[in-house]
């Protein structure tokens, strides 16, 4: 019940807006737009390079999880840039059998990491850090490969599915 009124919201913010992107995968397109949407509300600039992408095996609902959950942290990363560099570029392409995801963002707070894990830096730490945990799960179901990175204050992950 909860995911389908947070998709009735997605689709209510869809029609007020016109998609920025058109990739052909409605969820797609309708995640990037709502979170482009919330996070020039924020001050966050976008940079979205995409271009049309077949549907593959990949459920909707795992497209959800994985692009919200990147978003997501990237805006929240972004607004705690205390300065004017605060931006997310993001590239999907699709060759073949091979679909890419690769999202760049500007940091300022380092990650904290246990054991290889990222902790939530969050005060309620009990109800937050499981983004992380989902796409990693998404990934493996696919036989995906994710990685992270913390350079200079950019913050690279990439996401690769290598048959859909």
């Amino acid at each position: 019940d909860e995911l389908f009124r947070y998709i009735e919201e997605l689709d209510e913010e869809i029609k007020v807006a016109e998609a920025i992107i058109y990739t052909g995968i409605f969820i797609i397109d309708s995640v990037i737009t709502s979170k482009y949407l919330y996070g020039n509300s924020k001050g966050v600039k976008f940079d979205i390079n995409t271009g049309k992408i077949k549907k593959g095996n990949i459920s909707d609902f795992d497209i959800n999880i994985i692009l919200s959950n990147l978003l997501d942290n990237a805006i929240e990363a972004c607004c705690l840039v205390e300065t004017e560099e605060k931006w997310i570029k993001i590239q999907i392409k699709q060759i073949n059998q091979l679909l890419s995801i690769e999202l760049l963002n500007t940091f300022e707070i380092p990650c904290i990491r246990k054991q290889g894990v990222f902790e939530t830096i969050k005060e309620e730490r009990s109800a937050h850090g499981y983004g992380i945990k989902s796409m990693q799960r998404i990934v493996d179901k696919y036989q995906g490969l994710i990685t992270y990175e913390e350079k200079e204050k950019i913050f690279p992950t990439k996401i690769t599915f290598f048959n859909v």
